[in-house]
């Protein structure tokens, strides 16, 4: 899996009609690690709703929240969490506001381009390393002012209840 790729994937909607524009849920909230708790069961619930396998709600929630810590540690003032569901894809998106001193540090925990991860494990890294395993693609793009991270989970069931799978199978 490779962070260093220099866009995020975007998942577009197909021409098809049969495939439904994606759900979607945000929540901004101060940087502070009770709000990222807040945020944190916010997905879970809202996950419960979208009738994810409970491997993926259960890997979506903790990419979830090794984004938030990160968001709380690096961010100065608040971040925002959204949430996009497809039919196949799930699309976690954290984005941290914060000093330009907060975001190159945390460029340097991220291993952004030019930016190398530190190789001490014990140091910083280890949640993203979690992430980067459960995800399908990680991305990282520091602004000016903000630091956003997106990964997305991929989705063994059509996300859609009573939509038509992709797999052929009726709804």
């Amino acid at each position: 899996m490779s962070t260093n790729r220099p866009l995020c994937p975007t998942p577009t909607r197909s021409t098809a009609t049969s495939i439904p524009a994606p759900r979607r849920a945000v929540a901004t909230a101060r940087s502070l690690a009770s709000e990222a708790s807040s945020l944190r069961r916010f997905t879970a619930a809202r996950l419960s709703g979208w009738h994810l396998s409970e491997h993926e709600h259960d890997a979506a929630v903790l990419i979830t929240g090794e984004l938030l810590a990160n968001a709380v540690q690096h961010g100065r003032s608040r971040m925002r969490l959204s949430l996009d569901l497809y039919p196949r894809l799930l699309c976690i998106s954290v984005v941290d506001y914060g000093s330009r001193r907060a975001r190159q540090d945390g460029c340097q925990d991220l291993g952004c381009p030019g930016n190398p991860r530190s190789t001490d494990p014990d140091e910083h890294g280890r949640g993203l390393a979690i992430v980067e395993a459960l995800a399908e693609w990680v991305c990282f793009v520091l602004g000016e002012s903000d630091c956003h991270v997106r990964a997305a989970v991929r989705l063994s069931t059509w996300a859609f209840p009573g939509r038509v799978t992709v797999d052929g199978g009726g709804a």
